[in-house]
This record gives structure tokens, C-alpha cells and sequence, in this order.
């Protein structure tokens, strides 16, 4: 999923189909490094007025990349914080493809509270009865 966002971060708005195989070229040639900083020397991109969409997405996409790329499972709050920079920073056609991944790590958030609120009730019954 992430080499898609990369490819759809890189595709010219409003180009069509020849801008879907350019990004989608481009985005095979980008190499994504989680501890790269960005050639301005600050660390939040959406905060420099001249930043065109493609780098805001780029370097949302690099900060949030460590866990994805490792395919390491961090807990709920990685989820959390990944899920929050999606939605704060993510523009345009990436935040369409990452729309559905979006969605699944709400759903993830949610199991989880889920089951922790059960935990604690379950915990709760148990040292009453016992």
C-alpha cells in the first residue's frame, strides 16, 4: 500500500491518465526513507507556505513509514498517531488511496477500546465474585 500513496503523492493534479503512469513511474524510482529530512531543514513540511502538495504528502508519508514498512505491529498508539497525521496532513489523490486504510485503522482503534473496556468489566466482575 504505501509504494501506491508514494506513486498517487507524486502524480500531477488534474493530468489523467498519462499523470497516473508518471507517478505511478516516478513512484517506482522513490526511495522512501523513514530518517530523511526534508531539504528545507524543518521537520514539518506543511508548515512552509511554498511546499507543494506532493512534498506535504511525501513527508507525511516518510514519518509515518517506520512502522509500515517494518510491518511491525507497535500497539494502539502508533495506530493512533499514524492515523492522526493521515488525516491532519494528507491531501488530494493520497488521501483518497489511503481512504480505505484510513478507515481500517479506525476500526482497529475501535476493537481495541472494545476489548479493553471488556477487559476492565470482566476484571471488575472477577474480584467481586471472587
Amino acid at each position: 500500500e504505501l509504494e501506491e500513496w508514494v506513486a498517487a503523492a507524486l502524480v500531477p493534479p488534474s493530468s489523467g491518465l498519462l499523470g497516473e503512469v508518471f507517478g505511478r513511474l516516478l513512484g517506482r524510482l522513490y526511495i522512501l526513507v523513514p530518517s530523511a529530512v526534508p531539504l528545507s531543514g524543518t521537520a514539518a513540511t506543511n508548515q512552509i507556505p511554498g511546499a507543494t502538495e506532493a512534498e506535504r504528502n511525501l513527508a507525511v508519508l516518510s514519518r509515518v513509514a517506520t512502522p509500515l514498512i517494518s510491518g511491525s505491529y507497535a500497539g494502539p498508539q502508533a495506530i493512533a498517531c499514524s492515523l492522526a497525521q493521515f488525516e491532519g496532513s494528507l491531501e488530494g489523490l493520497c488521501r483518497q488511496r489511503a481512504a480505505t486504510w484510513i478507515a481500517e485503522a479506525r476500526d482497529v482503534l475501535t476493537l481495541h477500546q472494545t476489548l479493553w473496556a471488556v477487559k476492565a468489566r470482566v476484571q471488575c466482575l472477577n474480584s467481586k465474585y471472587l
